[in-house]
């Protein structure tokens, strides 16, 4: 797997997150907050969710599909409910940037999930909260 050192200011350029209720905005406001990008960028499938996030100071840009979403992001935050994750995956994975870090939010069968779509292509850090590493190569 690739190691991708940090810049200098450990931040991103881009985080996106994929299902900005009241998980994913609370993690926006803080990676906002605390710096740890320069941009967060969201989707959500309710028209009137993506709405209501455009105007807050904490979303940078709001997109219309999650393979928009994602192309320029180097950690995605899946925050959408369980059920919608695996499908949600299979459509952003071919948009993902190369270096992009995967994160799912409150699926307790998460491994299992990315399992199923990418085999042994990726490697799973488990932790207090697991956290998916992707590597194209």
């Amino acid at each position: 797997f690739k190691i991708v050192p940090l810049k200098p200011n450990n931040m991103f350029n881009q985080i996106t997150i994929l299902g900005p209720g009241l998980l994913g905005a609370s993690l926006a406001m803080a990676a906002k907050k605390n710096k740890l990008c320069q941009q967060v960028s969201v989707w959500s499938r309710s028209e009137y969710s993506r709405n209501k996030c455009s105007p807050q100071a904490w979303c940078d840009q709001v997109y219309d599909t999650p393979m928009e979403a994602v192309v320029s992001s180097e950690l995605v935050i899946l925050c959408t409910p369980v059920a919608t994750i695996g499908n949600l995956l299979k459509e952003i994975a071919p948009h993902l940037h190369p270096d992009a870090l995967i994160a799912i939010a409150a699926a307790e069968d998460s491994e299992k999930i990315t399992k199923e779509i990418w085999g042994d292509t990726m490697g799973w850090v488990r932790g207090k909260d697991p956290v998916l590493i992707w590597d194209y190569n």
